[in-house]
């Protein structure tokens, strides 16, 4: 119900996805499953927009371990860690059958301009993205401790960026994030 492909302000998108890999080499036999929900609400038309995303990713079977670390099957994306998930934490450190993730973003695209007949937009984006991983779905030991910690250790990062578009489809995203649990930065540049 989003209205608007590329920079929606109000109303949602859906999506529920499986993958599966018949084992091509090593007896890598897996499947997966990814939930994932965004949602936009008008605070003040598209000066103030909040936005937010959550996003569950489940692997069964025997899965590689460049699979671990990621989510989604048609384009699959790092997770948690990286532009596409929780920013500030690295792309590719956490690894786990279990994956759950959380982006909440204030953006506002507070001035548009024209250069001739090509509309541009500036805007900005401040974010709180929060996410997790599970090794298994039992509990896995490492010289008896337990691998994957309590419950609520979540990785979070924190930042803020600004927004380019240009026409109604290509937008550059400049975002630095902080992460307060592994105390990393990242600074991430996606055009597209």
């Amino acid at each position: 119900t989003r209205d608007n492909e590329f920079t929606p302000t109000r109303g949602t998108f859906s999506e529920v996805s499986f993958r599966l890999s018949p084992g091509v080499s090593g007896g890598l036999v897996y499947g997966g499953a990814t939930a994932n929900t965004r949602w936009f609400a008008s605070l003040y038309k598209d000066y103030l927009v909040f936005a937010t995303r959550i996003v569950g990713d489940l692997i069964f079977g025997k899965a590689p371990v460049y699979e671990l670390a990621r989510y989604d099957g048609l384009l699959p994306r790092d997770a948690p860690g990286g532009g596409w998930s929780v920013r500030g934490v690295p792309r590719q450190r956490y690894h786990g059958k279990i994956k759950l993730i959380g982006n909440f973003e204030l953006r506002s695209m507070f001035y548009r301009f024209n250069i001739k007949s090509q509309r541009f937009g500036l805007g900005a984006v401040g974010f709180l993205d929060t996410g997790r991983v599970w090794t298994d779905y039992r509990k896995v030991e490492l010289d008896d401790v337990e691998i994957d910690g309590l419950f609520t250790n979540f990785k979070v990062g924190v930042g803020g960026g600004l927004r380019v578009t240009w026409g109604d489809t290509f937008v550059i995203r400049l975002e630095p994030g902080y992460s307060l649990s592994d105390k990393t930065f990242g600074f991430y540049i996606n055009v597209g």
